[in-house]
C-alpha cells in the first residue's frame, strides 16, 4: 500500500524501492535471506573480540575469568574463555591470568598487569602472587578497559595491598524453625541468591574477609549435644543447615573471601558459664576446668569441626562480659582457649578487647598457642594513637555510616586507613549494619535473610575496600564510579552534590568526637539555679573547639574584631568556618542536585532516597548556618553587652526553630545528630537568652615606674621608683557562675587590655627594672595566690615580703590552652591577714622594648573554712535514696538506698527515676576546692557514685575499687573544682545497695594537704568513731550549711 501511494506522486517522486526493480525476481529473495547474515557480520566488525586464558584452574581463578568476561561484555566486547593447560592466546587479542608465587616485587594479594605486543596482537598479562591477587588484577584491568574504551590504553602497573584484612560483618540468619521443611528449603534457595549478590559486591570492592554474625542458638548451626534447651532441633534440620552454610562459605571463598563466625552471647546462651563479682568464695568450689559442663567445653570445637571452610571464630564483646575484667583472662583461658587447644586447631580466635580489658601474652599464652589469638578492638578516635598490643589487632569501625548514606568522604576514610596501618594492625572490620538495624530488632530482617540493601551500601563498601587495599587510589576513580552508576554528566553532578553535602556534615556539631557529649545519666537540670543553667547553656553554645587548642573560637573572633587580642593571637589562632561558608555549601548542594535531576540521575527508588538525603543535608546546613549566626551574636552580647546582639541571636534561633518544626511536621527531619541535639536545645535557648547577663569585666588600678641599678638591702627590701604613673588593666573574671576558669583564663592570656600598657614618657634604658604596684583587699586571713604572665622573669613582693613560687601541681590555676609564646605563666603565693595587701613586682626590660606582663590574684581562705554537708541537708532525694537517722548500733546518720521490708518484698522505688541525692551549698571566696566523702559500706568493683556539680560531671564512679569496706572512712575525690562565689548544687547519683554516705566536705585547695586524712588513718571501728552530723573539723567555726555568698572585690560594669 505504501509503494502504491509513492507511485501516485508522479515521475518526480523518489521511490525507495526503485533500485530493487532492476534486480531479477529471484535475486531479491536471495538478498532478503542474506540480510541477517549481513547484520551479524556488521556486529562482529563493531564488537572487538578478546580471549581470556586461564591455564591453571582454581575456584578463585575461575570466578576471576567469569567476572572479567562479564564486565568486558557489558562494555561491548565479545569474550571467549579458554581454560586448561592447552589453552592458547595465539592469533587473537588475549588476556592471560596466571599465578606466580615467586613474582618479584609482589606481596600477598599483589598483582602486576603487563601489556605485550606479539605478532600483531595485544596480550594483556595479569600475574598475581596468589589467586586472590589475580582476582584483584583482573578487576582492575576490566575497569581500565571500560573507562578507556579500548584495551590498547592499558598501561603496565603493579599493586600490593596495604591492610592484610579488609573485613565486613553481616548477620547470618536461618529460616524460621517453626516453618515447614519445604518453606525452609525454599527460603535457603532464595537467600543464596541474595548472598551471592552481596559476596560479588564485596569481592569487586576488594574486601577479603567476612564475619558472619550469629545471634541465633548454635544448636541450629551445629550438633552440640547436652544443652538443656527447650526448643529441640531435629538432626535432619541441623544437617540441612550445615550443608547450606558450608555451601555459602565455599561460595565466599571462591570470591576471595575468608570466613569467620562471629559468636554473640545470644548464640552461646547456656553453653558458657558466668563468672564475675557474683562468683565469690561464698559459692561452691568450681570443678576442675572452671566448673563448666561438658557441653560448654564442646560448643566451640564442634562448630569448628562442622565447618572446615572457616578461617576462625570471633567472640563478641557481650560474650566476654560473662566475666568481669579482673577475672576475664582466666575465664577466657579456661572456657574458650583450653577446649580449642585440646582440639589442636590452629585457626584464628578473635577476642573482643576494650579499654578495661586488653590481654597480654602473660595472661593468655599458657592456654593456647599465641599465634592463634587475635584482638578485636574499637578503632581509636582521630586524636588518639592506636594502642600497642602483644597480639595482632583488627580494628572495629564502630562509627555509624554517614548520614548521607551510602556516601562516605574519601579523604576521611583514607585518613582512617593510614592510622590503622601500624605494624601490629591486621586491618579493619566494618560493622556498619549494626549501627542502623540489628536483625533481632527488625521484623522484616528476621523474616528474611537479614542482609542490608546493597543500594545503600555500594559506595561505602567500594570506598573502604579499595582504600584498604590501596590508600593512594585517586579521587578521579570515585567520580568514575558515580558516572557509571548515574550516567556520565548526571554522575558527575551527583558526585559534586554528594561532595558538598559531605563538607556540610563535617561542619555540623554532633558529627565528630570533638563535639560536646550528650547529657550524662543521672543529671537533672530542672532543679538547678538560674546561674548554673546559664553556665551550661553558654558552655554548650560558645565553648566548642574542633582542635581543642583554644577554649572558644567564637569569643576569640569577637575580641579580635575589637583589636583586643595580642598580635600573635590574631594571626595564629584557629580559624573557624563562618556561617556564610556553610550556607554557600548548602546552596551548591541544591544547585548540583537539581542539575543531576535534570540529567536523569535520580531514577529508581534507591537513587530517589539518596537524593532526599542530599536535600536533607543541604537543608540542615542552611539551618545550622542560621544557628551559627545566632552563636556569633550571642558571643558579642556576653562580651560587649550589646542589646542589639541579644535580639539578633533570638531572631536567628527562632528562624531555626521554625525551620526544624516545619521539617518535623513533614516527616523529613532526617537522621542527623546535629538536628537531634539542636531541636531540644532551641526552646531552652529562646527561654534563657532574654535572662542572660553580660560577663563581668574586672579592673585593677596600677602604679608603674622604673628603677636603675637597684640592689636589695635586705630580704624585706622592695624597689621603689622615684615617680609613680597610673595605668589600668581589664580582664574577664575567671571565677564566676557563668563559666569555667580554664576557659576564661585562656581568653585572659590573649587579651591585650589585661596586660600593662606603659606610658610613653616612661624612660627605657638597658638594665632598667619595670616596677608595678597595686593594692588588693583581703577580708580575712589566708593566702594570696598570684598568676603572673610575662615574657621576662619577675620577682614579686606581698606586703614587702618576697612571694614564694608555687607549682601548678600544688595549685591548678592554669588555662585551657597554652600560654602564647614567648609568654609564660608563673604562680606565687604569700600569707596575708585581713585588710589590704600591697603587691609589687619587678621585671627587667628587654634591650629594645618593655616587657609584656599581666597579673591576676586569687584569695585562698584559711584551711578552717571548710563547708560541711550532713546527710540530713540533702534538698532532694529520688530513686529510692532515703535519709537514715542514727541509731545506737549505727550512730552515724546517712543516705542510702531504701532497705527491703522484713517480708522480703523489695522497697518501693519510683518507676523510671534514677537514684539521686542533691545538696545545696555556698562558698564566699572564688577559687579551687576539693571534695571528700565520709562513707561506709561495700562499693562493688564495677560500681561507684557519680558526682555532678552545677549540672556538669565532677567525677564518675567515685569509690570504685575502694580497699576499705564495712567501716566509716574518708574518701577523697581526685578532682579539683573551680567555684565562683555564691550558691552551688552537688548531685550524687549511681547509688547501689550497701553504699552509705554520711558527710560531704568542700575544702579550699590550699588547705587540703593539712587537713585530709589518708585511708590508712581512717577509723577502724564504725560505732566508736562515728562523728556527729556536720563538720569533720570541730572548732573550725564553720557552720554546717556553708558560708553565705559575698560579691567580688572590684567589678567594672562594662568592657574596657
Amino acid at each position: 500500500m505504501w509503494i502504491q501511494q509513492a507511485h501516485r506522486k508522479g515521475p518526480r517522486a523518489q521511490n525507495p524501492w526503485g533500485p530493487l526493480r532492476r534486480f531479477p525476481q529471484g535475486g531479491i529473495g536471495r538478498l532478503v535471506c542474506l540480510l541477517p547474515l549481513l547484520i551479524f557480520l556488521s556486529s562482529c566488525r563493531s564488537s572487538p573480540r578478546l580471549r581470556v586464558v586461564v591455564r591453571e584452574s582454581t575456584p578463585v581463578l575461575d570466578v576471576a575469568a567469569r567476572e572479567l568476561a562479564a564486565r568486558l561484555e557489558s562494555g561491548g566486547y565479545r569474550i571467549e574463555i579458554a581454560t586448561g593447560p592447552e589453552a592458547s592466546a595465539g592469533q587473537i587479542n588475549s588476556i592471560i591470568l596466571s599465578v606466580d608465587a615467586s613474582a618479584p616485587g609482589l606481596q600477598a594479594e599483589g598483582f602486576r598487569i603487563t601489556p605485550i605486543r606479539a605478532g600483531g596482537f595485544l596480550l594483556l598479562r595479569v600475574v598475581g602472587v596468589d589467586p586472590r591477587g589475580v582476582l584483584w588484577g583482573s578487576q582492575e584491568l576490566a575497569e581500565e578497559v571500560i573507562v578507556a574504551g579500548r584495551p590498547e590504553a592499558v598501561s603496565e602497573q603493579t599493586a600490593n595491598r596495604r591492610l592484610p584484612i579488609r573485613a565486613t560483618a553481616l548477620p547470618l540468619l536461618l529460616p524460621d524453625a517453626t516453618a515447614s521443611p519445604e518453606a525452609r528449603a525454599e527460603a535457603r534457595d532464595h537467600w543464596r541468591d541474595r548472598w551471592r549478590d552481596h559476596l560479588d559486591v564485596l569481592s569487586r570492592s576488594r574486601f577479603n574477609t567476612i564475619f558472619f554474625l550469629l545471634t541465633q542458638p548454635v544448636s541450629r548451626f551445629a550438633g552440640v549435644a547436652g544443652k538443656p534447651d527447650e526448643s529441640r532441633v531435629s538432626a535432619a534440620e541441623v544437617r540441612a543447615n550445615i550443608e547450606w552454610l558450608r555451601d555459602l562459605f565455599r561460595m565466599a571463598q571462591e570470591r576471595g573471601l575468608d570466613c569467620y563466625l562471629w559468636l554473640t552471647r545470644a548464640a552461646l546462651e547456656g553453653w558458657l558459664p558466668q563468672s564475675g563479682p557474683s562468683s565469690t568464695a561464698a559459692e561452691p568450689a568450681a570443678a576442675p576446668g572452671g566448673g563448666e559442663t561438658p557441653a560448654s567445653r564442646e560448643s566451640l570445637p564442634v562448630l569448628l569441626r562442622s565447618y572446615p571452610e572457616l578461617a576462625g571464630v570471633a567472640l563478641d564483646q557481650d560474650v566476654l562480659t560473662l566475666a568481669e575484667p579482673p577475672e576475664r583472662s582466666r575465664w577466657v583461658s579456661e572456657n574458650i582457649l583450653a577446649p580449642l587447644a585440646q582440639l589442636n586447631d590452629q585457626r584464628a580466635i578473635f577476642l573482643s578487647a576494650d579499654r578495661e580489658w586488653w590481654p597480654t601474652k602473660d595472661e593468655l599464652s599458657s592456654a593456647v598457642s599465641s599465634s592463634t589469638i587475635r584482638l578485636l578492638a574499637p578503632l581509636p578516635l582521630p586524636a588518639e594513637s592506636p594502642r600497642t598490643s602483644d597480639y595482632p589487632v583488627l580494628w572495629r569501625l564502630e562509627t555509624r555510616p554517614s548520614e548521607l548514606h551510602p556516601w562516605e568522604d574519601p579523604s576521611a576514610v583514607r585518613g582512617a586507613v593510614q592510622r590503622i596501618g601500624t605494624p601490629d594492625s591486621l586491618g579493619f572490620l566494618d560493622e556498619s549494619f549494626r549501627a542502623t538495624r540489628l536483625p533481632s530488632r527488625n521484623r522484616d530482617a528476621e523474616a528474611g535473610s537479614g542482609l542490608p540493601a546493597l543500594e545503600e551500601d555500594w559506595f561505602r563498601l567500594l570506598l573502604w575496600g579499595r582504600l584498604g587495599y590501596s590508600p593512594d587510589t585517586p579521587d578521579q576513580y570515585w567520580r568514575q564510579q558515580f558516572a557509571v552508576r548515574f550516567g556520565g554528566r548526571a554522575g558527575l553532578a551527583a558526585y559534586a552534590a554528594a561532595t558538598h553535602s559531605s563538607r556540610i556534615l563535617t561542619l555540623l556539631p554532633g558529627n565528630d568526637a570533638s563535639s560536646e557529649p550528650p547529657m550524662q545519666p543521672g543529671l537533672a537540670t530542672n532543679s538547678l539555679p538560674a546561674s548554673a543553667r546559664e553556665f551550661l547553656f553558654i558552655k554548650s553554645v560558645l565553648f566548642q573547639s574542633v582542635s581543642g587548642q583554644l577554649p572558644s573560637i567564637l569569643l576569640s573572633e569577637v575580641l579580635s574584631e575589637k583589636n583586643w587580642l595580642l598580635a600573635n593571637e590574631g594571626t595564629q589562632r584557629e580559624k573557624r568556618v563562618p556561617a556564610g561558608i556553610m550556607e554557600s555549601e548548602a546552596r551548591q548542594v541544591l544547585d548540583e542536585a537539581a542539575n543531576a535531576g535534570r540529567l536523569g540521575a535520580w531514577r529508581g527508588t534507591a537513587n530517589e532516597d539518596f537524593h532526599r538525603r542530599i536535600q536533607a543535608v543541604a537543608e540542615a546546613g542552611l539551618a545550622l548556618a542560621e544557628y551559627r549566626r545566632g552563636m556569633e551574636a550571642l558571643a558579642r552580647f556576653v562580651l560587649n553587652g550589646e542589646e542589639t546582639a541579644r535580639q539578633q541571636a533570638l531572631e536567628h534561633w527562632k528562624k531555626v526553630q521554625e525551620t526544624i518544626a516545619a521539617r518535623a511536621s513533614q516527616g523529613s527531619l532526617g537522621n542527623f545528630h546535629a538536628l537531634d541535639r539542636l531541636q531540644p536545645r532551641l526552646p531552652e535557648a529562646i527561654e534563657l537568652i532574654p535572662k542572660l547577663k553580660p560577663w563581668q569585666w574586672m579592673k585593677t588600678n596600677w602604679e608603674v615606674g622604673t628603677v636603675e641599678g637597684w640592689q636589695p638591702a635586705s630580704t624585706a627590701d622592695a624597689p621603689v621608683p622615684a615617680q609613680w604613673m597610673p595605668v589600668e588593666t581589664s580582664w574577664l573574671a575567671e571565677f564566676g557562675s557563668y563559666g569555667q576558669q580554664p576557659w576564661v583564663a585562656a581568653l585572659n592570656q590573649q587579651l591585650r587590655p589585661a596586660y600593662l600598657t606603659l606610658p610613653k614618657e616612661l624612660p627605657l634604658a638597658p638594665g632598667t627594672l619595670l616596677i608595678a604596684r597595686t593594692r588588693i583587699p583581703t577580708r580575712a586571713a589566708g593566702r594570696l595566690v598570684l598568676r603572673l604572665v610575662s615574657d621576662q622573669p619577675a620577682t614579686v613582693w606581698v606586703n614587702r615580703r618576697r612571694a614564694v613560687a608555687l607549682s601548678p601541681q600544688r595549685f591548678p590555676w592554669v588555662a585551657a590552652s597554652p600560654t602564647p609564646l614567648p609568654l609564660r605563666a608563673q604562680l606565687f603565693s604569700q600569707e596575708v591577714t585581713s585588710g589590704t595587701a600591697e603587691v609589687i613586682f619587678a621585671v627587667p626590660s628587654a634591650p629594645t622594648n618593655w616587657p609584656t606582663i599581666s597579673l591576676h590574684s586569687l584569695f585562698v581562705p584559711d584551711a578552717r573554712t571548710v563547708v560541711s554537708l550532713a546527710a540530713r541537708q540533702a534538698t532532694q532525694l529520688e530513686g529510692g535514696v532515703v535519709f537514715v537517722p542514727g541509731t545506737e548500733v549505727s550512730p552515724q546518720p546517712h543516705l542510702a538506698l531504701a532497705e527491703p521490708i522484713p517480708s522480703g518484698t523489695p522497697a518501693t522505688t519510683p518507676s523510671g527515676s534514677p537514684s539521686h541525692a542533691q545538696f545545696r551549698f555556698s562558698v564566699a571566696e572564688p577559687g579551687f576546692y576539693r571534695f571528700r566523702l565520709w562513707l561506709s559500706g561495700a562499693i562493688p568493683q564495677s560500681a561507684g557514685l557519680d558526682l555532678f556539680l552545677d549540672g556538669s560531671v565532677l567525677k564518675q564512679a567515685v569509690g570504685r575499687g575502694d580497699p576499705i569496706s564495712g567501716m566509716w572512712h574518708w574518701l577523697s575525690v581526685d578532682t579539683i573544682a573551680d567555684l565562683g562565689p555564691g550558691e552551688h548544687h552537688l548531685g550524687v547519683s549511681g547509688w547501689k545497695p550497701g553504699a552509705r554516705l554520711g558527710i560531704v566536705e568542700i575544702i579550699p585547695q590550699a588547705a587540703v594537704a593539712r587537713t585530709e586524712q589518708t585511708p590508712t588513718e581512717a577509723p577502724t571501728k564504725e560505732a566508736g568513731t562515728a562523728e556527729p552530723v556536720g563538720s569533720r573539723n570541730p572548732g573550725s567555726g564553720q557552720r554546717e550549711g556553708g558560708t553565705p555568698a559575698s560579691p567580688p572585690a572590684t567589678v567594672a560594669p562594662s568592657a574596657p
